[in-house]
């Protein structure tokens, strides 16, 4: 698929349109050596990788704009692509912490000084990891077992203020629709339970307003919310909030 950065790229200035290469040209090179690190990479060559950037494709641009040398943290980074591509594009210090440790390419990570933390964010601290520029955060929310804004707020914790989180999940409002599947209301969420049986399937989908809400309840200020085209209609929410410099 196209890049949204891509197709945008003809109307921009000469210097933007080389920006757009570059950003098309290190997420390529990063999908490859992801797909070559994998033990098992058949489903990732050819069904997730031409997949995942309609889910994130604004969130490219977004991660473009910061600092090189910028402290990220990955969260849930699934096979890792964002997390590669932070670390090349930015020459980033880039953390994964991931609930399960199985999906990322272990040797890639390790050659690109990638640190990998197998934690699960609803349950466990991550005060430990000192503090980031960048907070990633795509396609996690809705396999959230818990309510999401304390979640979110240990990542609002994990910024330095005026620190970035960008993040990316269904759209509820698409085809993807409301699930109802483990409960009837987003309200009906509980609170986060150690004991719990974990869920691993996607236990709600957010709309907008949900997502805004959340956000807005765990402390962070919103700056931008998108739509990335995900596939045959299954849209994502793209969204940047930030830590704000003072409360």
């Amino acid at each position: 698929m196209q890049s949204f950065v891509k197709q945008l790229a003809r109307f921009w200035p000469p210097a933007n349109r080389r920006a757009s290469d570059k950003i098309d040209q290190c997420l390529a090179r990063a999908q490859d050596d992801v797909a070559a690190g994998l033990g098992s990479p058949e489903y990732y060559a050819d069904e997730y990788r031409r997949r995942e950037i309609g889910y994130w494709e604004h969130i490219l641009g977004w991660i473009a704009r910061m600092p090189r040398g910028s402290r990220v943290l990955d969260v849930g980074a699934a096979y890792g692509t964002l997390a590669v591509f932070s670390r090349r594009l930015l020459d980033a210090e880039v953390t994964i912490v991931d609930a399960v440790p199985y999906y990322q390419p272990a040797a890639l990570l390790a050659r690109e000084g990638i640190r990998h933390i197998t934690r699960n964010i609803e349950l466990d601290s991550i005060a430990d990891l000192g503090l980031f520029d960048l907070v990633i955060f795509t396609e996690v929310l809705e396999h959230l077992n818990f309510r999401a804004a304390p979640s979110l707020a240990k990542l609002r914790d994990a910024l330095v203020p005026g620190g970035s989180i960008v993040l990316s999940t269904p759209d509820a409002e698409s085809k993807w629709g409301r699930f109802t599947k483990y409960y009837a209301r987003i309200e009906d969420l509980p609170d986060a339970d150690p004991n719990a049986a974990w869920i691993d399937d996607h236990v709600w989908q957010y709309d907008r307003t949900e997502l805004e809400a959340a956000l807005s309840n765990a402390g962070f200020r919103i700056r931008e919310v998108a739509i990335a085209r995900g596939n045959d209609g299954f849209t994502h929410l793209n969204a940047r909030a930030v830590r704000p410099r003072f409360r």
